[in-house]
């Protein structure tokens, strides 16, 4: 995790992520998911500013620190998602590995079972 005794450059480090988002100099956000800090922020209330960055945006971000090996993008504890798009993804990876497990026999009984989707 990210230790704030390795040194003076503490802040610059920490904002490295936070400084190449596109929306830096108009975000109103309380809590930046580009922060290494942004786990252990409780701003999920309604009347509390959002991140605006899409998300291809911020992993973009991400990705392009990781390859030039700046080591704050290890200390974000979700990857540069929000709280919600993290959730959602550990979500969506266990129902796939879920259906994964199942045998090609179940996976297709269950969808065989499926009821026809209609619009109204």
């Amino acid at each position: 995790m990210y230790d704030p005794t390795r040194g003076k450059d503490y802040v610059e480090e920490r904002t490295a992520l936070m400084r190449r988002c596109p929306q830096q100099f108009t975000c109103t956000a309380d809590a930046c998911p580009l922060d290494p800090g942004y786990h252990r922020s409780h701003f999920e209330s309604p009347d509390v500013e959002q991140c605006t960055a899409r998300k291809s945006t911020r992993q973009a971000i991400v990705a392009q620190a990781r390859a030039q090996g700046l080591p704050v993008v290890e200390d974000l504890l979700f990857g540069g998602l929000t709280r919600k798009e993290h959730g959602d993804q550990q979500r969506s990876a266990k129902a796939t590995a879920a259906w994964e497990a199942l045998s090609e026999a179940e996976q297709q009984e269950r969808i065989a079972n499926l009821k026809p989707f209609s619009r109204q």
